[in-house]
Parts: structure tokens; C-alpha cells; sequence
């Protein structure tokens, strides 16, 4: 059944005004808003923040995290908007009171009620309350068995002095002792004449007309028209359309709603439902419908007469708005449904329609209809069965039809009459139940109204004739072309002598419909057995397997950085393939094995993948009888987990388990109502070879909020829309629902379009390209390797004009030059071509002069790329008296350039601002300083990959880089560059405005290196070590990278944490003020390090054969700062480098070398000893440690450290580290102040937990403790 209404007005929440979200967010509790609301879009998150917005926050949770987590995200921070505060037991009063009080920063505080509160408890927080200047209601309820004075408690309630209300309840075994005095004489006044409620009748009207929607027009009469004369007013007003549904079974409720609502509000009537015989008899004999009901959309007659509903739908006909007709007929007697059909076709506005009939009798057959005037009927459901001679009259009269439904075809005496003169053309959808005619007759019917058609459900009943998989190919290809979605289904009897039946049918169809046809489509096959029948089904792919990256969020926890779950993304492929067998559970058919046994021959004949038991009555000795039965079953799902009591433990040695475990398949499983643990272990033992495993709890917690993707705002949808390609969202989102499909087809929605593949490609150009062509943001073509084929495939079916008039963005991969040439010259039509990016694929050398001209002739282009693989390139560009300048602003060049070939490009873009070029080869002719124009915009140059001459390359930037703020340049062998006085000179006189300077020197480390490096040593690294670099704050670092070794110079980047700038409310402190003077004298120092860093290549590290070659090298620079990155490190290596540098002050290590007895004896080594004695290291960064003799080892080699950092693993000790350290800062590291957890799950009970540790270790307390994000931090003052 299908209710469609038309031209129906709905308001999405986040349409609202901020005056009704306001009157909305009074009835909801604060930490309800704040988790509802606070992420989904920048307007609501500024509402719920807004001071204007006065919260109720009631703690009901039984949760103490979430009560924590709530008090501190929550009501603290709003404190100052804080109206009313509620506590619902005892433990929610102890969790708050314990972390915080309630003073004067609650200075909007109106109420509070405090449930279940032990007296004690309530004298100590009575006090705090003469702090709350607007406390105008006080609610107390007492459980305590213990004995109390209420005198002291009335006391401190009548020193309130704002209070107007309060209540008090005492509940416990002792009744509290008689109050026998008070212990102030201060009087106070109590009244509730400041209790502020929210009553229905002050809503807003806007509130209000959404409220009435909901509701009957006879309902809304009865409860609001005499209860004041707003309400009155809004139920008469015009602007307010009714709903109207009998249902009553009082005749004289129904006339009396009939006099004194229906009719005198007929023009205010959207809808009108009669739900049976009798209504529809009380109000025809009185009324008609007429045109006073103008804006009546919605009729439906329930269980009406023929020869009645013949009298209403002449009247009908007067209704100018009514677009739905729904009619129920319940006659026994003989009638003709053309007659009914034909005043039905004749309402002229008429868009849904729906006719079912019951009674003894059918209708008669539709011989005919009356008029020869088509309706406009798109959405037909026919609730009986019909002939497909009736079904054809009846189509013949309704061109306009989109959507039809019968619920069954029969078998008529006739033959079939082909005499459609029509096509529809607009027809998408049509589903038949229950077909129960020849294939021949339906063929012919099919191929008469099918061109559009999109989706397809039919379902047949024993017909084995339907059960041909050619033939539906065949007349799919053909009549069918644009059909997307296939539902076909067939059912017979299971009966005793089927086993033949079932062989045959599996011959006959399964595997008729095994065709590359069917997968290409992603149309599943499927067996089910039910009840007592077997349904063979073809419906498109479901995906039952989770993909692992969709359900990805930030409550994950990896032991890499990158995972491909190779596993799912393989099986996907060939999923569309799969024939699944489904068992079902019916309350009056148990499966067994001699229903099984019916089905082994199907089991033979058909290879089934998929194996789905939805029957909880499936026993294991059944379970592996099936199994054994179907040796090529890939996956298992199981909704209802069966019992395995004891039983499972003696079936392990059967037969049957054996040969199960030995031969099946099964890599993917998925259990259901789980509750021991032994349910699991025992398919864990079936299925050795299992790689997916999904298990489902009976007792999940099934309060789990979700947020659904068509709940999103517009907003959030619209920004979702931005990542995702335009064809993806069409095909996903536009057959969802009117809301998704208006913003999909919205103006305002820009679209981009990638295309990778030529599968469908044709399609996409003409279904969604070229109609959106006004609303194309970008266009990329992806396609690789064969990018050229699927560029050439679209410019035969479409070309880029003046229609792509907001195209801002284009991509083109692998394109020959001479299709470029051609495409270039159109896109000077496009206004809004702001990026062009291209990718040539020529095996010959290109000019790439002509491109470029075509190029810089773009009006609008503010960023090009061209990238080539091909060498020995030609740029020639004719110089002309008047050349027109381009007004690119970002130029990248990624192919084979000589500084002359850059100089001739640059000629023409006076407007660039960024340059980068990759590589800059040396050229054959000098460099020709021929540039008669500046760059005045310029900013950032990139040059990598940089073998032409230091001499040719000055000249070059000496033209262009006086506006110059970011230089970056990466050379390979060429020392020539490594001239730090000569890039002193060169940057102080031609790019006085540069900020950020990046530079990069390449070698390799050979054999005979160990002189050349210390050559290297003394021609550049002591020549970059002037004032000059420390005062610009350049950086000077080498890093060892698996046999190469890089010099690098680049700004100073920041190593070491600030602690003031870590500051958040998760602070606890027992001092006023801190200066961390530490970082703040080594932050002066931190600009003039010479650090060295060692990374691993593909677990390839150093080892001691390495270190002898670099060991001139470390010998002769002083190395400040020290960053190893090698996972494969030992602790002996790890000290030899150390023993090479002796100036080293930080050390970072991202993984600990293994410490385990190897460091017991370690430490009495020659080179532990040498390490200890000399070095100068304060600042150590350590990652992944777990155990806290890791940590022990570093503080007995590192004395002086200060600074100390240690990144924890999920199951580190926190607590047992900071002891440890602790004890170690009162003996071995004194000048320790400054210690940083790295704790994923860090939060302030972890914070809590380590101040009381440092409360009970030490006497000094001079200390602060903080949480910043997966931080938390402890600074000492000394």
C-alpha cells in the first residue's frame, strides 16, 4: 500500500526561526541540547551558546562518568546560564558536590531541588546557597535512617534571602528530632509567585500551527476552541488547513462534527478520510462535497457502496486541488468498474489514485470506459486482481503514469488485445504481485509500456514458463534498456515428491541466470526456504558485509598507520555473483532433516556461496548436515544463535563436525543473539580459515542513538555533497525522497565531476553532465592507463561551451597534444576557468610554445599545472609587439625545464605569485637575461630536483625575486650551492623580504666517503653558521636516510612544549603563579641546534658498519638536538652514537630500543660509563613505552634531564610510571620539572589520580598538574 500525497509543505527543523528553537529548547534538558545539537552545524552550535538561552539541567544518569562528564562540559562552563538545577538521588549529589560548588557565578539560578540528600550532606551545601542571588525555590527531599535536627536545616533555608517556595520531605527509619528552636531570627517570606512555568497557551503561533498539523480538525475543535480567545482565534484562522478523519462509530458524533466543524470550515479542509460504511452514509445523506472544499487535497472512502461512490465522484469533479483518491469497495453484489474508472479519469487534478475491491463476487470486466479524456494520474495501485486485457483499457487513459502497483494478473478466456495507441513514456515503476498468466500473453504486454521503465517487481506462482533466463535477458536488453533494478521471484511447493521437480527446476533456471548479464547489473540470485515452499529470487546486491573504513571514527584503536582490509575489498567483487540459500523461521514449520533431505539434489546441482538461517529452531547436528551438504559456502549468517549446552563439546569429535572443519570454506561469519562465551569458541573451531567475524549481543544495548543521513540539515548535507562526485550522488540520493531530490537538482548545489573509468560513461554525459552543465563546478578526467581513451569518449558525446558558464576547475590525464591543442581552444569560452591542470601522454617531444599560447589566452585562469613525461621539450613562444599578458597567479611546471625555457614562460605573467618547477636542468646555451618585464606579485618560488649551475641560476633570481617571502630549493650532488656566504650575500641584497628559506643537499653515503664527508663538513655546515641564519631563525639538520645523507636548512619548528600554552580547565595547581623559566631560557638557544636525524628505510637501519662511515661527520659538527626514528635500533648502537656526540642537550626517540636484562649489564659497559660521564642532555621525548624499566634506564643515563616526555601505549601503567619517577626525581633527577604523559585515553580522572600520587611522594608541593587533549602535564616550580 502506497500514500502519496502531493504538493505537501514540510518544515525541516533547522528551517525554524531562532525564536521557536528557543521556546523548543525550554522543554529539553541542557546536556540533552548540548549533545543533540552542539556538532551539527555553525548556526545551531552558536544558538545553544548563545547567553540568551537559559538552561534546566537535570542529572537523572545512573552513569558516574557521564554525570562527571556532563558537570564539567556542560554546567560549569554555563554556569552564569544556569536557571534551574535538578538532582534526582543521592549519587548524582555526591559526584557533583564532590568536584565542585554552587556559589555566585550562578547568578541566573532560579531552582533547585535536591532528591534523596542525607542531612549532613544538605547543611554543608545549604551554606553555599546564600551566594545564589535569584534562588526563588528550594524542593529538599531527606533519606536518612540517622538522626537530625531539622532546626539547623530550616535555619540556612530561611537565610535564603530570595526564596518564594520551598518544599521539604523527610524519609527514614527515625523521624528527625523535634525542632526546638532556630538559630537565627531572620524571617523569611515564602510564596510560588516567581515559579516560572511554561504553559500551553503561551507558545507561539507558530509553534502551535505545527502542533495542530498532527491533530484532527474535530479533536482540535473539541479541546481548544473555549479555552481563551487566542486559541479561538488560531482554529478559525484561514492560515490553518484541517485534517479530517472519521472514525467515530456514534451517528450523532458524527453529525454533530459534520454540522459544526466540516462545513463551515470546507474551504480550510486539506484532508478527509471516512474509515467505514457508516460514516460515509451519515455525511452524504446531509452534505455533499462541493466547491466551497477549494483546497481539498486528500479523499478516502473506506468500505463503500458501488452504486455510492458512482453518486460522490460525480461531485468530485468540482474540486480544483484534489490530487490523492484513495477507495476501498466492499459490495457483494455485481458491478462494472469502467463505469467508476471513467468518472475517476475525469477529475481533472488527480495525481494518486488507489481502488481496491472486496466481496463474494469480482467486479465485472472493464469492456469499456465511457469518455475518451486522459487523465492525469501518475501513482495507480490496483488492490485485486485484473486481467491484462482490463489492465491494458485502463493504462490506455493515463499517458501521464509513472508509478503502477497490481496486486495480481490473471488468466483470461481472451487473448490478449495488442491495442495500446500510446506509449507511456514516463512510466518508472511497476510491481505485480501475484502473476498468474502465460509468459507468451505477459511478453506481449510488457513490450508495449516498458521503454522508461527503471524498476521492475513481479512475482510468480508455479508458472515455470517465467523461469527462463535467456528470454527475461533477451526481453530486458530490447524493451527494458534503462531498467536499474530487477525483483523477480518464484515460488512452488515443497512436497514430497519434489526431490525430481527440484533437479529439474535447477537445471531449467538457476543456472540459466548465471549469464556475465545478471553480475554485471549486481543482480543477486537467491533460494529460500519457508514454511512449506521454496522462492527463487533475483533482487539487486545488498551488501551484507560491513567495509571496515565505513564504521571508522575516532573511537579506534590501530597498531599501524594505514590498513587496507584487503580481505572485504577483494570478496566485494565477486559478491554480485553469490547464490545465497535462506532458511526462514514459520511458527508452523520446523525445518528437519527429512525436509533437508528433500533438497539434496538442489544442493548438488547448485553451488551455493551464501548460507543465511533465520530459523531459531536449527539444531548443530542440522547445521552441519546442511554444511556438509554445501562444500563451497563462503559466508554464514546465523540471526539466532542456537543452544550449545554440553552438547557442543562431545559433536566436536562426530563425524559430521570433521568433515566439516576439514572441507568448508568459510571465511566470513556473522552470529546473532550471543551469550556465552563457548557459542563463539565453538564456530571458531568449525572455521579455521575465517578472516570476518561480526557478533551480535542478545543483550546490545539497544538505546544507541544514531544519526540518520536524511535527518542531517541542509547545510551539513550540502557540505557532505562537496567531497562526493556529482554521478555518485545522483545515483545514490535522487530516487531517496522529495527533500534529497531538491537539493540534488538545486541551483545552489555546485557539482563536481570526476571521471575514472568508461563504464556508463555515455550515461553520465547524458543523464547528468550535460543537463547540469550551468551547475559543474569541475570537471576531472582520472582515467589511468587509459586516460586518453576516456577523454576521447567524452568529446564524442559532449563538448565544453559557454553552457558550462561556473566550470571553475579542470582536470585533464593523459592527453595527447594534439586533442589538447583542440580542447584549448574551447574553454575560451568558459567566463569562471580559474585551475587547468593537465597530464600530456606523447611518446614524441611536444612544442609546448603552442599549448602555452593557447593557455595564457584563458581570460579568467589564475592556476595552471602541466606535468609531461616526455624530454628534450621545445618552448617556443613568438615574441609580438602587443602580446596579451596571462593572468595566471600559480604557475607549476612539472616536466624537464631549463631556466631559459622558464624566462620565456614568465614573460607572460606578470600577475604570478607562485612558482614551482620540477626538475630545473642545466641548459646547453648560457643563461639569456632577456626578462623585460618584473614579477612585482611574486612570493613563493619551489625549484626541486635543481642540477643547473649555482652562477646560472643566480642570474636568474637576481630579475625576479625582490618580492620574494618564500624560497625552497632542493639540489642533488651539486656543491656549488653549498656557498652559505654567497646565499648570505645573494639573499641581503635580491630577496631582502624573504621569511622562509628551504634548502636541501643530497649525497650518498659510499665507502670512500668518510674524507668526502668531512670535506662536506667544512664547505658547508660551518659556513652556514654565521649570525646571519640563527638571527632569521633558520634551521641547520642532517638527516641519515637509509644509504643517502641530506643537509637541510628551514625554519625553526618548534620541538618543545610551552606549558602556559597547554593551559585548559583541567588544571590542578597548588600554587598562585607559575613561570616556566626552564623552556622559556632554552627557547632562546633553540634557533643556532644542529640536529641529526636518523630514519629507518623499510626497516632497513643503521648498524655499526654505517655509523664508522658517518663517524668523521658527527665527530666534526656539534650536534645539538638528537632524533632517531629507527624502530630497528638497539641499545648499544643507540650509546655509540651518543659517545660521538658529546654537545647533544635533546634527545627524541620515537620507539624504545628494547630494554630488557640486556640493560642490567649495559650499565657497567665501556661506552654506558663514557655516555654517563660526558653528556649534556636536559630535554628526552621517548614513544611507545609499556614497561617502567624503559623509563629507568633513560633517567640513569640522562642525570640533568629536566624536560621529559613520555609517550604511553594503551596498556602502560600511568600510575606505577609517575611513582617510579617520582622516587627517581628525589635521587637521580633533581632538576626534573617538566614531565608529559602521552596517554590516548587521558582524562581528568587519570589527572586526579596522578596528583594524589604526587600529594603522597613528595613534600614539596609546589607543583601544577593539567590535561591537555591526550596530554596531561606536571610542571615543578624549582
Amino acid at each position: 500500500m502506497y500514500n502519496i500525497f502531493f504538493s505537501t509543505s514540510h518544515t525541516c527543523f533547522e528551517n525554524l526561526s531562532n525564536e521557536l528553537l528557543y521556546e523548543i529548547f525550554e522543554y529539553l534538558d541542557a546536556c540533552d541540547i548540548y549533545e543533540s545539537f552542539s556538532n551539527l552545524n555553525n548556526r545551531l552550535q552558536n544558538l545553544i551558546i548563545s547567553p540568551s538561552i537559559l538552561l534546566r539541567i537535570q542529572l537523572t544518569s545512573k552513569s558516574t562518568s557521564l554525570v562527571e562528564y556532563h558537570c564539567q562540559h556542560v554546567i560549569i562552563p554555563n554556569s552564569h546560564r544556569i536557571r534551574f538545577l535538578h538532582f534526582h538521588d543521592e549519587s548524582m549529589i555526591d559526584v557533583f558536590f564532590n568536584h565542585y560548588i554552587i556559589d555566585s557565578s550562578f547568578h541566573r539560578l532560579e531552582s533547585i531541588r535536591l532528591h534523596d540528600i542525607k542531612a549532613e550532606k544538605l547543611l554543608t551545601i545549604l551554606i553555599y546557597f546564600k551566594s545564589v542571588p535569584r534562588l526563588f525555590s528550594l524542593n529538599i527531599t531527606i533519606q536518612d535512617d540517622s538522626s537530625y535536627d531539622l532546626g539547623n536545616i530550616y535555619s540556612l533555608i530561611f537565610s535564603l534571602s530570595s526564596l518564594k517556595h520551598n518544599e521539604v520531605g523527610t524519609f527514614g527509619n527515625k523521624l528527625p528530632n523535634i525542632i526546638s528552636h532556630l538559630t537565627n531570627n531572620k524571617f523569611t517570606r515564602l510564596s510560588d509567585e516567581s515559579t516560572s512555568y511554561t504553559y500551553f497557551e503561551n507558545l507561539s503561533n507558530e509553534l502551535l500551527y505545527e502542533i495542530f498539523e498532527y491533530l484532527d480538525a474535530c479533536d482540535i475543535y473539541e479541546s481548544f476552541s473555549n479555552l481563551n480567545i487566542r486559541l479561538q482565534n488560531l482554529i478559525i484562522s484561514p492560515s490553518i488547513l484541517l485534517r479530517i478523519q472519521l472514525t467515530s462509530k456514534s451517528t450523532s458524533r458524527v453529525e454533530y462534527r459534520c454540522q459544526h466543524v466540516i462545513i463551515p470550515n470546507s474551504h480550510r479542509i486539506r484532508f478527509l478520510h471516512f474509515h467505514d460504511e457508516s460514516l460515509i452514509n451519515t455525511f452524504f445523506n446531509h452534505y455533499i462535497i462541493d466547491s466551497s472544499f477549494h483546497r481539498l487535497e486528500s479523499i478516502r472512502l473506506h468500505d463503500i457502496k458501488a452504486e455510492k461512490l458512482l453518486t460522490i465522484l460525480i461531485y468530485l469533479k468540482s474540486l480544483p486541488r484534489l490530487f490523492s483518491l484513495n477507495i476501498t469497495i466492499m459490495d457483494k453484489s455485481s458491478y462494472d468498474l469502467g463505469n467508476i474508472y471513467s468518472l475517476i479519469f475525469s477529475l481533472s487534478s488527480l495525481k494518486h489514485n488507489e481502488v481496491g475491491t472486496f466481496g463474494n463476487k469480482l467486479p465485472n470486466i472493464i469492456s469499456h470506459l465511457t469518455n475518451n479524456k486522459f487523465s492525469m494520474i501518475e501513482y495507480m495501485a490496483i488492490h485485486n486482481c485484473y486481467t491484462l486485457n482490463q489492465l491494458n483499457s485502463l493504462l490506455h487513459y493515463t499517458p501521464q503514469l509513472r508509478h503502477l502497483f497490481c496486486h495480481g494478473v490473471i488468466k483470461s478466456d481472451k487473448k490478449f488485445k495488442k491495442n495500446l495507441s500510446m506509449k507511456l513514456l514516463h512510466l518508472k515503476f511497476i510491481c505485480f504481485e501475484e502473476v498468474s498468466v502465460s509468459f507468451d500473453e505477459f511478453e506481449v504486454f510488457i513490450k508495449e509500456i516498458f521503454p522508461q521503465l527503471q524498476i521492475f517487481r513481479i512475482g510468480i506462482f508455479r508458472y515455470k514458463n517465467y523461469l527462463d533466463g535467456n528470454r527475461w535477458e533477451q526481453l530486458i536488453k530490447e524493451y527494458m534498456p534503462q531498467l536499474k533494478r530487477f525483483y523477480f521471484s518464484f515460488t512452488q511447493d515443497i512436497k514430497k515428491d519434489m526431490q525430481t521437480n527440484l533437479i529439474d527446476s535447477t537445471d531449467g533456471f538457476i543456472n540459466q541466470f548465471n549469464s556475465p548479464f545478471w553480475s554485471e547489473r549486481k543482480w543477486f540470485r537467491e533460494l529460500k526456504v519457508y514454511r512449506k515452499t521454496m522462492i527463487f529470487s533475483i533482487f539487486p546486491y545488498k551488501k551484507e558485509w560491513i567495509d571496515l573504513h565505513e564504521h571508522m571514527n575516532t573511537d579506534t584503536y590501530s597498531k599501524q598507520n594505514s590498513m587496507e582490509d584487503n580481505y572485504i575489498s577483494n570478496r566485494e567483487k565477486s559478491d554480485h555473483g553469490i547464490i545465497q540459500f535462506t532458511i526462514e523461521y514459520h511458527e508452523d514449520f520446523d525445518v528437519n532433516w527429512r525436509s533437508i533431505k528433500r533438497l539434496i539434489p538442489t544442493f548438488k546441482a547448485i553451488h551455493f556461496t551464501h548460507l543465511n538461517i533465520e530459523d531459531n529452531g536449527v539444531c548443530i547436528n542440522l547445521l552441519l548436515n546442511i554444511l556438509r551438504l554445501l562444500p563451497n559456502i563462503e559466508s554464514l549468517k546465523f540471526s539466532f544463535m542456537m543452544a550449545l549446552p554440553l552438547e557442543s563439546s562431545s559433536i566436536e569429535h562426530t563425524r559430521n563436525h570433521l568433515l566439516v572443519s576439514v572441507t568448508n570454506k568459510i571465511t566470513k561469519v556473522k552470529l546473532g543473539q550471543v551469550t556465552e562465551e563457548h557459542e563463539i569458541e565453538f564456530f571458531i573451531n568449525l572455521f579455521p580459515q575465517i578472516e570476518y567475524l561480526e557478533v551480535h549481543s542478545r543483550f546490545s544495548d539497544e538505546r544507541t542513538l544514531y544519526t540518520c543521513l536524511e535527518n542531517l540539515s541542509n547545510e551539513l548535507l550540502y557540505e557532505i555533497f562537496e567531497y562526493l562526485d556529482a554521478y555518485d550522488i545522483y545515483e545514490s540520493f535522487s530516487n531517496l525522497n522529495i527533500r534529497l531530490q531538491n537539493l540534488i537538482t538545486s541551483s545552489s548545489l555546485l557539482l563536481r565531476i570526476k571521471l575514472d573509468s568508461e563504464s556508463l560513461l555515455e550515461d553520465r554525459c547524458q543523464h547528468v553532465i550535460i543537463p547540469n552543465s550551468h551547475r559543474i563546478l569541475s570537471l576531472h578526467f582520472r582515467g589511468h592507463p587509459c586516460g586518453e581513451l576516456l577523454i576521447d569518449t567524452f568529446f564524442n558525446h559532449c563538448i565544453i561551451d559557454s553552457s558550462f558558464h561556473r566550470l571553475e576547475s579542470i582536470l585533464f590525464n593523459d592527453i595527447k597534444t594534439e586533442k589538447l591543442l583542440t580542447t584549448l581552444f574551447y574553454l575560451n569560452a568558459l567566463p569562471r576557468l580559474f585551475s587547468l591542470t593537465i597530464c600530456i601522454n606523447d611518446d614524441d617531444s611536444p612544442d609546448l610554445g603552442n599549448i602555452y599560447q593557447l593557455i595564457f589566452s584563458l581570460p579568467t585562469l589564475k592556476y595552471n599545472r602541466l606535468l609531461t613525461r616526455a624530454d628534450d621539450l621545445q618552448i617556443t613562444i613568438p615574441h609580438v609587439i602587443n602580446p596579451k599578458f596571462s593572468t595566471i597567479e600559480y604557475l607549476a611546471v612539472h616536466y624537464s625545464c631549463t631556466l631559459n625555457q622558464l624566462n620565456s614562460l614568465l614573460y607572460y605573467t606578470p600577475q604570478l605569485r607562485r612558482l614551482s618547477c620540477c626538475p630545473v636542468t642545466e641548459s646547453d646555451e648560457n643563461f639569456k637575461n632577456d626578462l623585460s618585464i618584473s614579477l612585482p606579485h611574486l612570493k613563493f618560488i619551489c625549484f626541486e630536483e635543481v642540477s643547473a649551475s649555482f652562477d646560472e641560476f643566480e642570474v636568474f633570481i637576481k630579475k625576479i625575486s625582490s618580492q620574494l617571502q618564500i624560497l625552497k630549493i632542493y639540489t642533488l650532488q651539486n656543491k656549488t650551492y653549498l656557498d652559505g656566504s654567497r646565499w648570505e650575500q645573494l639573499i641581503k641584497e635580491y630577496m631582502p623580504q624573504l621569511k622562509k628559506f628551504y634548502f636541501s643537499f643530497t649525497q650518498d653515503i659510499d665507502d670512500d666517503r668518510m674524507i668526502n664527508s668531512k670535506y662536506s663538513t667544512d664547505g658547508f655546515i660551518n659556513r652556514f653558521s654565521s649570525p646571519f641564519w640563527s638571527e632569521r631563525k633558520w634551521f641547520r639538520e642532517i638527516q641519515v636516510y637509509c644509504e643517502t645523507m641530506i643537509f637541510l636548512i628551514h625554519p625553526y619548528k618548534k620541538q618543545w612544549a610551552n606549558l602556559h600554552e597547554q593551559m585548559n580547565t583541567d588544571t590542578y595547581s597548588k600554587q598562585n603563579s607559575m613561570e616556566d623559566n626552564y623552556i622559556a631560557n632554552r627557547k632562546q638557544t633553540d634557533h643556532g641546534i644542529i640536529q641529526l636525524t636518523i630514519e629507518d628505510y623499510e626497516d632497513i637501519g643503521l648498524n655499526g658498519q654505517s655509523i664508522k662511515k658517518l663517524k668523521s661527520s658527527l665527530e666534526a659538527i656539534q650536534f645539538t638536538h638528537l632524533n632517531i626514528h629507527d624502530d630497528t635500533m638497539s641499545i648499544n648502537l643507540l650509546l655509540t652514537i651518543l659517545r660521538l656526540l658529546p654537545n647533544i642537550e635533546s634527545l627524541k626517540l620515537w620507539s624504545i630500543p628494547i630494554v630488557k636484562l640486556e640493560s642490567l649489564f649495559i650499565e657497567h659497559t665501556k661506552n654506558h660509563l663514557s655516555v654517563l660521564a660526558i653528556n649534556k642532555i636536559t630535554k628526552v621525548k621517548l614513544g611507545q613505552v609499556t614497561e617502567e624499566q624503559e623509563i629507568q634506564f633513560f633517567i640513569n643515563l640522562c642525570p640533568y634531564v629536566k624536560y621529559l616526555e613520555v609517550g604511553c601505549m594503551s596498556d602502560t601503567d600511568v600510575p606505577l610510571l609517575m611513582k617510579l619517577i617520582l622516587m627517581n626525581r628525589m635521587t637521580r633527577i633533581p632538576d626534573l620539572c617538566y614531565l608529559c604523559f602521552i596517554i590516548r585515553m587521558a582524562d581528568e580522572n587519570m589527572v586526579r589520580t596522578l596528583a594524589k600520587i604526587i600529594d603522597s611522594e613528595i613534600v614539596n608541593d609546589n607543583y601544577t598538574i593539567q590535561r591537555s587533549g591526550n596530554k596531561i602535564i606536571v610542571h615543578w616550580k624549582l
